[in-house]
């Protein structure tokens, strides 16, 4: 269901979507390019993202440009030559484009100045209740205040239907596409049994269980699915873990996947279990159903949205409650929100019916 749009928005050409990091934030905001896809058939939409997160955009179907900064690198050689070259090449690239819409969703210090360089009619983003660093306020001309405790996704389709007066649908599901290389890589793996995917690992320690404990959640699992295992890993102790994992199931470890090939991978999976992580996102956008597990993290805000996606949240005993994410993320040496999680428990909720 959709209002009617002015005759304005009716002819809008262009639009550009501010969120530089991280990259399952940036997962999290696909389902408004649906959207705004869906609400103008024929508009253009760029994106300004950090250069480690351009080929995941550049996969996306509905995505006309990438425009890449590389922040981190820039502050570390902040005087260069090489810095100030970068920097002038991505501002002419910036502005060689007016914008009818630009809507910053990142919302902190480091998107304000994009949003402060780049040419557009309408610069949208978030009010002062619900930025993230205060001096974005200061160079959007629209601010909306979405309401506190929502699933994230519902935060960035906030914005949609505020300034488009639409009603949103949130619709995950995309194929992103494929070089000729991973099409090839597609068709060498082990997927015609519709096997269920594992993702074991986080970039943030604190998400992850430990490997004895979802050992046995999934030996009970295999027992209810009886379906073949595969296990997915980034980082060298994630491979480590899935590694174990995947001896200890009898599965099959995958190769290091890019992004769109593991989430193409996805597609053809029955289910995927992960932690809250990058992962989980991506699965969200094969549209098919996933097993989540969240400690520090709220999985009501993060977890994916509707009937395909389950979850369980730890309890803390030191009585820590949070809105997001726990302040003590980083830092909890213990991690009892997670780490006391029990086989039992997970299974328990894997078997909830929706």
């Amino acid at each position: 269901m959709m209002m009617k749009r002015s005759s304005e928005e009716a002819g809008l050409t262009n639009i550009l979507i501010v969120k530089t990091s991280s990259l399952g934030d940036i997962l999290q905001c696909f389902p408004v390019i649906a959207n705004l896809k869906r609400a103008f058939p024929d508009c253009t939409i760029d994106w300004v993202a950090e250069r480690g997160g351009a080929p995941l955009l550049e996969a996306h179907p509905m995505i006309r440009k990438v425009l890449k900064i590389d922040s981190k690198g820039w502050r570390n050689s902040l005087f260069s030559k090489s810095t100030r070259s970068q920097v002038k090449a991505f501002v002419h690239e910036l502005q060689s484009e007016h914008y009818d819409f630009l809507f910053d969703l990142q919302a902190n210090f480091k998107s304000s100045w994009v949003t402060w360089k780049a040419k557009a009619n309408r610069k949208v983003g978030y009010g002062r209740k619900t930025v993230r660093e205060w001096p974005n306020l200061l160079v959007t001309n629209e601010k909306y205040d979405p309401p506190t405790g929502a699933n994230r996704r519902l935060d960035y389709l906030g914005l949609i239907e505020r300034v488009f007066g639409i009603i949103p649908l949130l619709d995950e599901k995309i194929e992103l596409t494929l070089s000729p290389e991973e099409e090839s890589t597609l068709w060498s793996l082990p997927l015609q049994s519709k096997p269920i995917l594992v993702s074991p690992g986080s970039m943030w320690k604190n998400k992850t269980l430990p490997v004895t404990t979802l050992l046995s959640f999934l030996k009970e699992v295999q027992k209810k699915e009886n379906c073949p295992f595969l296990f997915s890993w980034g980082s060298p102790q994630e491979k480590a873990d899935a590694t174990i994992l995947a001896e200890k199931i009898e599965g099959t470890l995958l190769p290091k996947l890019s992004l769109p090939l593991l989430q193409r991978v996805m597609g053809k999976c029955r289910l995927v279990i992960s932690p809250d992580s990058l992962p989980l996102h991506l699965a969200a956008t094969a549209g098919i159903s996933t097993f989540s597990y969240f400690g520090p993290s709220q999985s009501s805000v993060f977890r994916p949205i509707g009937t395909l996606h389950r979850s369980i949240q730890g309890s803390c005993p030191y009585g820590e409650t949070f809105d997001q994410r726990c302040r003590h993320l980083r830092s909890c040496k213990e991690a009892p929100c997670i780490n006391q999680m029990d086989p039992q428990s997970l299974h328990s909720a894997f078997n909830k019916e929706l």
